[in-house]
């Protein structure tokens, strides 16, 4: 069994884009993509299409 804090089932995985404050959560708990992330096709697919979405 995978190391619990790996565990996509225990909710968001944060990792180094946390850590280098590239998203957040807000006070509502949706997720924000910092402007320092650049727009680009895998970005867009994997991080903006996140932007703004609950984090439930």
């Amino acid at each position: 069994m995978p190391n619990e804090r790996l565990m996509s089932s225990n909710g968001l995985l944060l990792n180094a884009l946390h850590d280098r404050a590239l998203i957040t959560l807000d006070d509502r708990y949706r997720i924000v993509v910092s402007s320092r992330v650049s727009h680009t096709p895998t970005n867009d697919r994997w991080l903006y299409a996140f932007d703004g979405r609950a984090s439930n």
